[in-house]
């Protein structure tokens, strides 16, 4: 499956205005999202912004929903820009492929 990141590649396609499927294309060819913003004449920061965002909301859901508590949320929220950032420029696994320690948002966004 596509490893919980759907929603992260909805915020993100919709920055760039390109379609999902478009952007999952281009990304599992090896393209990075900042590589696909820049060929839509799209500032990379947009994009991050705009995952951040869409991140601090989930996070916010979370804590509302009681999967999280205020200081879980806090400490996540910390190092979102941080690893949004690498995400973007392909930095980073967009999904457990590398056998490194969990990111440090495992457990969110999974099974529910």
């Amino acid at each position: 499956g596509p490893g919980g990141r759907g929603p992260g590649l909805d915020a993100a396609a919709e920055a760039i205005g390109i379609s999902v499927d478009d952007l999952r294309t281009a990304v599992q060819g090896g393209a990075t999202i900042a590589e696909v913003a820049a060929d839509n004449d799209v500032e990379v920061q947009t994009v991050i912004d705009a995952l951040v965002a869409e991140s601090t909301t989930h996070l916010d859901e979370a804590v509302a929903e009681g999967r999280l508590t205020e200081a879980e949320a806090t400490e996540r929220k910390a190092d979102l820009v941080e690893r949004i950032t690498a995400m973007v420029n392909g930095e980073l696994p967009t999904g457990p492929r590398h056998g490194g320690p969990p990111a440090a948002d495992e457990g969110t966004d999974s099974a529910s």
